[in-house]
């Protein structure tokens, strides 16, 4: 029965046990995918191939960093959007607040003041203040 390390028959020398993960150079076992996949082969596998390994990791670090928050936040606001009715008090990207007084499917009629009225573009309300009832106004 083989111990942990079988022998090679071409060069005699201890290989690593297949089904077993390798050893580093000091004998640590690496069982951690993102330093198992950043280490050079021990064969002197191809450097093209490790460069490919690189761009890929920091891509998906990309993506998990920046862009998947970015398109939840704008699921968020889209939904945000789509929900709006007349009476929210609403802040505009320009950040003028103020209460719905009529929906339209792409405009918005604002009440800023008494007698103030603002007709603006939905996609232009940056975040609802407080929800209001349906029939105020």
């Amino acid at each position: 029965m083989a111990g942990p390390e079988l022998r090679s028959a071409r060069t005699n020398a201890l290989v690593p046990n297949p089904g077993r993960h390798p050893p580093t150079p000091d004998g640590v076992v690496v069982t951690h995918l993102p330093l198992g996949l950043m280490m050079a082969t021990p064969e002197g596998g191809s450097p093209l191939s490790f460069l490919l390994i690189q761009i890929l990791l920091i891509g998906l670090i990309f993506y998990w960093l920046l862009i998947r928050p970015q398109k939840k936040e704008r699921e968020r606001h889209d939904a945000m959007i789509a929900g709006l009715k007349k009476g929210d008090e609403v802040t505009t990207v320009g950040g003028i607040i103020g209460t719905i007084v009529h929906v339209d499917d792409a405009r918005l009629t604002l009440r800023t003041a008494e007698s103030t009225r603002l007709v603006i573009e939905r996609g232009k309300v940056s975040s609802l203040v407080s929800a209001g009832k349906e029939g105020e106004g």
